[in-house]
């Protein structure tokens, strides 16, 4: 059996049929995919028209409107064995799959191609998040991993990909806009139970509490150097956030550091140094923010954002929260 017979795989697209020429583009290259999908499945919230550029096999399906929400009723319509989840601002060449499918049939569970205008850029802001501990630049096994996540709920990842050569990074978290993931492992993750991540009307940390509950209950996720795509919206430039995703990225922040990172940990000497890392990043952004003199809007939203997740751990509503663990 050749590789393009052997690849089952649907493409699940959340939108809010707003996109325009960058929604075009996707569907283009979604068209051109060698082998072809199984379905194309295309999430909008209720209220939201279809977009005007179809390709003629897309399935519209409804839902409530959220980055997870949508995502996840994608899974009621998928009949194939792996998804192809995409934001609507990405395009990618015809073989796109075919490179993604290949750690798949080799014992990892997702896959994904490297994003690296996500990385924060070189220069004194780099330093600043490298001091931080919230976004720190690999310093070792730079052959081996694309991600990983850091004691203080940050992380730090690999500038070094050579991305005209052929190299699987093993991830510890990954950009949510476009991934290959096999369903089974799509549903068996429960995401259904981490919607308190939309809590505050904006999914911060939603790769992040994703990929790195994949991580911590034995899924593997990877990228492949050469699968390259293309992300048409800078949106998500922390340049362009507003003061609730800024309250946002510090709750979310908190939580999963909490959730994750705290609560999984059972030896009592790294649980402390644990409690040490986060309280020292707290301490840092604190300063960062008096030094660079942000916007009093922006640092109060911060602070509020930390303070509160402190006293959402501590409530019924946190406690109510299924296990991370499978």
């Amino acid at each position: 059996m050749s590789l393009q017979t052997e690849i089952s795989y649907s493409v699940a697209i959340r939108t809010l049929g707003t996109a325009g020429d960058k929604y075009e583009k996707l569907m283009n290259s979604v068209a051109a995919l060698v082998p072809k999908p199984k379905e194309v499945v295309v999430v909008l919230p209720e209220g939201y028209e279809e977009p005007e550029y179809q390709i003629g096999c897309e399935l519209f399906v409804r839902s409530q409107k959220g980055m997870i929400v949508q995502r996840l009723e994608a899974l009621k319509y998928i009949t194939a064995e792996n998804i192809l989840f995409c934001d609507d601002d990405v395009e990618f060449e015809c073989d796109f799959v075919q490179k993604l499918y290949e750690p798949i049939r080799n014992g990892y569970s997702c896959s994904a191609g490297p994003l690296l205008e996500f990385f924060p850029p070189a220069g004194i802001k780099y330093l600043i998040a490298s001091l931080m501990g919230g976004a720190c630049v690999m310093l070792h096994s730079r052959d081996k991993m694309y991600t990983r996540i850091l004691n203080t709920g940050g992380w730090s990842y690999n500038r070094n990909v050579k991305t005209d050569e052929h190299h699987i990074l093993v991830a510890e978290s990954l950009a949510w806009t476009c991934f290959f993931i096999k369903t089974k492992v799509m549903k068996l993750i429960q995401f259904e139970n981490e919607t308190w991540i939309e809590r505050n009307g904006y999914a911060a940390f939603d790769d992040r509490v994703f990929f790195y509950k994949l991580c911590i209950n034995g899924y593997k996720s990877c990228i492949i150097s050469d699968a390259v795509y293309i992300h048409n919206d800078a949106m998500t430039s922390t340049k362009s956030l507003k003061r609730e995703p800024i309250y946002a990225r510090a709750f979310n922040h908190y939580v999963f550091w909490h959730r994750f990172l705290y609560n999984t940990e059972k030896h009592l000497v790294l649980k402390l140094w644990k409690r040490i890392c986060i309280e020292y990043y707290i301490l840092m952004v604190k300063l960062a923010g008096k030094i660079k003199r942000v916007p009093k809007t922006t640092y109060n939203a911060t602070i509020k954002g930390f303070k509160e997740a402190k006293e959402f751990v501590k409530s019924e509503d946190y406690a109510c929260l299924e296990d991370v663990w499978l």
